[in-house]
């Protein structure tokens, strides 16, 4: 999303501007905000197909939280790992044969469809889905996704922790930033920018300004991961155990080193930086962040985000932040 852009009325530049509104689907209001140009000379404002997605989305990621309603690629990632066909898992709810494809392409189920496609994400309640229409696939078949549900209900206790701070059965909502939570972009996040901020203070700031700069200018984050505020700033939810759970998954190690006669833990990454994890724009919103802080110190990064209304509104009591109420308004980035 360019901040700047040639009017196509008159030969001058338009502004990104952002602005509240109130906008109607399927008879009822939710708030959002509205993104537009407008230009600076001729004062005429409008959209572009990136910005029409995004002012929609934020209505549809607002209706799909309120009903539980699965994303897109919740539903394509459900499938694919039991490996079923859009046809074949369409028989198994009783859709209609290419329904389920349409609603892993973006369409909105309704009614009973949103109720069923709800239960799926929970492998004990697609489970039995499952049994009860059995005689639709093969015994073989059969088998083979009981045992893989089987196995994601009694993973190991790593995997349980995960699960438990990045939860992938669950819909996501304003505090994960509309994106379903991922520990794996959440740890290349940190492999990019350890490099900077090998530190815990620090890194905890350039991770908030990542996901909430990405929502900021695309209306989803990078990982999903909830921020709190507290009073160092605005940091991952759960910092401590997710940099355990970092650590316990060989993406990083901590040594021991003393700065000005005090001893600090130290993050040394284990792993390579995987691009393939994160679109263009992604990329582009590391970088950034990158450039924005690398010269600037710890003390310097933490007054700067004690400036974001994030901050601000939320630090008394320690409140989860809300993606869609103040990424627009973050101020650095």
């Amino acid at each position: 999303m360019k901040l700047i852009l040639d009017c196509p009325y008159c030969e001058s530049k338009a502004e990104l501007k952002i602005d509240k509104q109130t906008r109607t689907f399927r008879k009822e209001e939710f708030h959002v905000f509205s993104y537009y140009y407008k230009c600076k000379k001729c004062g005429k404002e409008f959209t572009t197909t990136e910005l029409d997605e995004v002012n929609v989305h934020q209505v549809y990621n607002q209706y799909r939280e309120k009903y539980s309603i699965p994303f897109p690629e919740q539903l394509t990632s459900i499938r694919e790992h039991y490996g079923l066909s859009g046809a074949k898992m369409s028989e198994i709810l009783g859709f209609g044969t290419n329904q389920f494809r349409l609603y892993e392409s973006g369409k909105m189920p309704e009614g009973g469809n949103s109720t069923v496609l709800s239960l799926i994400v929970n492998p004990m309640s697609f489970k039995e889905i499952l049994i009860k229409n059995s005689s639709l696939v093969s015994s073989r078949k059969y088998d083979e996704i009981i045992q893989k549900i089987d196995k994601d209900i009694n993973d190991n206790f790593t995997i349980c922790l995960e699960q438990s701070l990045f939860p992938q059965n669950k819909i996501p909502n304003k505090f994960t930033g509309y994106s379903i939570p991922d520990f794996e972009k959440f740890a290349n996040m940190v492999l990019f920018l350890i490099s900077n901020a090998p530190f815990k203070v620090r890194l905890n700031k350039l991770l908030f300004y990542a996901d909430f700069a990405q929502y900021k200018y695309s209306g989803r984050s990078i990982s999903g991961c909830k921020y709190a505020a507290i009073d160092m700033g605005s940091v991952p939810d759960n910092y401590s155990l997710i940099f355990g759970l970092l650590e316990s998954k060989g993406y990083l190690t901590t040594e021991l080193v003393t700065i000005k006669g005090k001893e600090h833990d130290k993050f040394v990454p284990c792993k390579l930086f995987d691009k393939k994890l994160f679109d263009a724009s992604e990329i582009e919103i590391l970088n950034s962040v990158l450039h924005k802080f690398h010269s600037k110190t710890t003390n310097e990064i933490k007054l700067i985000s004690h400036d974001e209304l994030a901050w601000i509104k939320n630090e008394k009591t320690k409140s989860i932040i809300d993606y869609s109420f103040y990424a627009p308004q973050l101020i650095a980035l």
